[in-house]
């Protein structure tokens, strides 16, 4: 099993989150951490925020907990924290499906809700977290 920070983090460091700037200055670390000891899924977290920033309308900024949000129209479409670990907004049914049929997994704090979380890995296919986000995107458009 592969250790995966960003959850170690929300899972035990939940009460501290709301600190103002703590949960980004934890997730710029884990970007440090990434580039140097895991640097093929730094280049991957780098080629799809290229691809997303290519996207019509799409703005980025920090994610409250950490990791570079992007939005449309406002809209939260995803975020992608430090380490790869990647967030995406789209309505439940679909989802479900995706947690069935990919990688994706139900989000690893909220549960049920729409929201799914993709980790990147050294072994991850670009394109399929790609096509999820492109669904996302789309959703919100």
């Amino acid at each position: 099993m592969n250790f995966e920070p960003t959850k170690f983090i929300a899972k035990t460091f939940s009460p501290f989150k709301r600190i103002p700037f703590l949960p980004i200055l934890i997730d710029e670390q884990l970007k440090i951490f990434t580039l140097f000891f895991r640097p093929k899924v730094f280049q991957q977290m780098i080629e799809v925020v290229k691809w997303m920033k290519e996207l019509p309308d799409i703005k980025s900024k920090y994610h409250k907990y950490g990791g570079l949000e992007f939005q449309i129209n406002g809209k939260e479409v995803c975020h992608i924290h430090g380490d790869g670990l990647t967030d995406v907004l789209l309505n439940k049914e679909y989802a479900e499906k995706l947690i069935r049929t990919t990688r994706a997994e139900e989000h690893h704090v909220i549960k049920k809700s729409g929201w799914i979380s993709y980790q990147i890995t050294s072994k991850t296919i670009t394109s399929e977290l790609i096509q999820i986000i492109q669904q996302a995107y789309d959703l919100k458009k």
